[in-house]
């Protein structure tokens, strides 16, 4: 809160400009009755919003919306009355402004990554201490196996069945077993954290810098364990990791049904040569692209546009309740919802080639057109996101590999964890 009144005090110190000036808008929502205890401020620079809220601990955190997401969120969804005052500045000084709020938001960003990434760690030790000791009870959330996994033990998936193929024919027969292994001897042999100074430390300016979290390349090798699960057994897509409907509005013409699958004949190459790649998310990458391809599929054979449910898995919530007492505010929501799709759906039949950029567009674009009209007839309550709609849908994996470590030294790895994440935290309250 400080930075917004800092810079407040700035333009209203600045003299008047000549020419055709930039706007900053300082924006004002008032609380809602049965809300809201107070008010809430923003700054705006044209599409992006900056605005603080309170986290757990009472840590106040700078966030960035687009607008029109801000203004559906407390003008539209919640009914508040929003006021902007609108300042002029020289182009120079909108830049500074601009530059200084995304640098906050930056830093920030990554030292609340930070703080979940030790938090993160000293969970996953838990599980592989307690895995060590004999229990077999505990799993871990991974991203992206969700559209595979609890598999509901149907039919093969024909899309993955002949991606499979592809790369047996590419790779070899058993080329797919043989590279699970590898990733279980990697895990095997991932060494354990042993944070230091640096790791418990907030940097007094610039950008902070941190090393790869043990838990994340765990996670991300446990992935790829799970991606190459749901293609050696070609996993079809569950039911409620997907949007299918009768609507009209999903009906594909020619051109698009020509264009979806011409995309999916590329993504199928692209996926093959995924299993070579050196990134090490690339397991997150290859369960996304192969839910695509399992939609786009399924799109071309019925000849009508099937989806990824491309929600966050905790997103924010509007219940229906809510929803039923502003009618209004939901059809209006729904027409920019239609239109937004209209234009996703347009590029389709625009280009030649459709890429991966048209298709998450009309990804997600479908997605928030499907859940206001779920919302609307009260289905369910309303899921929103501020951040852009990435299919990320979770499940627990309980194929753990513990670590080539003995009991004492898991032990003494998360006793140091646990204080680096408890020191990390204090500097974070105190800054």
């Amino acid at each position: 809160m400080r930075l917004i009144l800092a810079l407040l005090t700035l333009l209203s110190a600045l003299p008047a400009l000549a020419g055709s000036p930039r706007f900053v808008d300082y924006v004002y929502i008032e609380a809602n009755e049965g809300g809201s205890s107070g008010g809430h401020t923003a700054m705006r620079f044209g599409d992006e919003t900056y605005h603080f809220q309170h986290e757990y601990l009472g840590l106040l955190r700078l966030h960035r919306d687009d607008w029109q997401h801000f203004r559906d969120g407390y003008g539209v969804l919640e009914n508040r009355t929003m006021h902007v005052s609108r300042v002029a500045v020289s182009d120079a000084t909108y830049e500074e402004l601009r530059r200084r709020f995304n640098e906050r938001y930056l830093i920030e960003r990554r030292l609340f990554e930070h703080r979940d990434a030790l938090h993160d760690d000293r969970a996953l030790l838990e599980l592989l201490l307690a895995r060590r000791r004999g229990d077999p009870t505990g799993t871990m959330r991974l991203r992206g196996a969700g559209f595979f996994l609890p598999e509901e033990g149907s039919a093969a998936c024909d899309a993955i069945v002949a991606l499979r193929r592809l790369v047996q024919e590419t790779y070899g027969a058993d080329a797919v077993r043989q590279r699970m292994d590898v990733l279980r001897q990697e895990l095997t042999r991932l060494p354990l954290p042993a944070p230091g100074t640096a790791d418990t430390e907030i940097p007094a300016d610039g950008y902070p810098r941190f090393g790869y979290p043990f838990s994340r390349r765990y996670r991300d090798l446990a992935t790829a364990l799970a991606a190459l699960d749901a293609l050696d057994r070609a996993l079809p897509l569950r039911r409620e990791a997907r949007w299918s409907s009768t609507s009209a509005e999903l009906r594909l013409g020619s051109e698009e049904r020509r264009a979806l699958a011409g995309f999916a004949d590329r993504l199928t190459g692209e996926l093959t040569r995924l299993l070579e790649s050196d990134r090490p998310d690339w397991g997150f990458a290859f369960l996304i692209g192969m839910a695509r391809l399992a939609a786009l599929r399924e799109s071309g054979a019925t000849g009508r546009l099937v989806l990824l449910d491309a929600f966050p898995p905790e997103p924010e919530v509007v219940p229906r309740s809510y929803i039923r007492r502003h009618p209004d505010g939901m059809t209006s929501l729904l027409d920019d919802a239609r239109d937004a799709f209209g234009h996703a759906r347009a590029r389709l039949r625009a280009r030649d080639e459709i890429d991966e950029e048209d298709v998450a567009a009309l990804e997600a674009a479908g997605n928030r057109l499907l859940e206001f009209r779920a919302a609307a007839a009260g289905d369910h309550d309303l899921r929103v996101s501020a951040s852009p709609l990435v299919p990320s849908r979770e499940a627990s994996w309980s194929d753990l590999v513990v670590p080539d470590a003995t009991e004492d030294d898991l032990a003494q790895s998360l006793a140091q964890v646990s204080s680096a994440e408890r020191r990390f935290v204090d500097r974070l309250e105190q800054r």
